[in-house]
């Protein structure tokens, strides 16, 4: 009796382990389904990520050749459009220039994109001064005459110029030649202004005396007065 109950007990036990080793069988092949299942998402995720960059970078491309196309296309009309107002600024400079030419006591100096108007005699300031004497209301005068029907279509860069001689206090709000010369300038800016020359198209400059016509060193006062003077500098806009 003994002996059976034992054999009853090994074949019970015998099939808890068979059932126990099917189970951890199922239980293995789960978990590597799972593992596939993952790789494969995974895998679909770094494809089709690297499916949109690919896609984007086409895109891009494509975009860029299209731009350069229209570009290229562009590029002659906008050539010809820039060469037709540079003409038609040359134009502006030549008939202005040619009204300034002829006046008396004027040098004028040509260059490409503007010209320069100098006043050969000078004597428009008296020494230490920045107001325009009688003489130098007079030829500012005959310039703004002919530059101001053309204003619009003109820039104009009015220069002040002074000789080296010491600065001798006689205004109490400038010290040098620099703002001399700058004053110099202003009051022209403002005589344009007073007689309808629009303020767009005017700036000023001072030059002090490191611009002379004559050499600074003269001690002669008619020689030196040539360098106290103003310069314009003419463009089109």
């Amino acid at each position: 009796m003994i002996e059976a109950r034992h054999s009853k007990i090994d074949l019970a036990d015998l099939s808890t382990q068979r059932a126990d080793e099917s189970s951890s069988w199922a239980v293995s092949y789960s978990d590597l389904i799972t593992l596939l299942l993952c790789f494969f998402i995974l895998f679909f995720a770094i494809f089709s990520q690297k499916q949109a960059q690919e896609m984007d970078k086409r895109t891009k491309e494509a975009m860029t050749i299209a731009e350069e196309k229209i570009k290229a296309a562009q590029q002659p009309k906008t050539l010809g459009l820039m060469a037709e107002q540079i003409n038609e600024q040359f134009a502006r400079l030549e008939n202005v220039y040619s009204l300034v030419y002829e006046l008396p006591g004027i040098e004028t100096v040509k260059n490409r994109d503007h010209f320069l108007i100098v006043f050969s005699d000078g004597n428009f300031f008296d020494a230490g001064s920045y107001d325009l004497n009688i003489f130098g209301q007079y030829r500012m005068a005959l310039v703004l005459e002919r530059l101001l029907p053309y204003a619009n279509q003109l820039f104009v860069e009015i220069q002040g110029h002074s000789d080296n001689s010491p600065v001798t206090h006689k205004y109490d709000n400038f010290k040098t030649n620099i703002e001399l010369s700058a004053l110099r300038a202003i009051g022209v800016y403002n005589y344009f202004l007073q007689f309808g020359f629009p303020e767009e198209s005017m700036s000023i400059a001072g030059y002090s005396y490191h611009r002379p016509i004559v050499d600074n060193k003269e001690d002669e006062e008619i020689i030196l007065q040539r360098n106290r003077r103003i310069t314009f500098r003419v463009e089109a806009k």
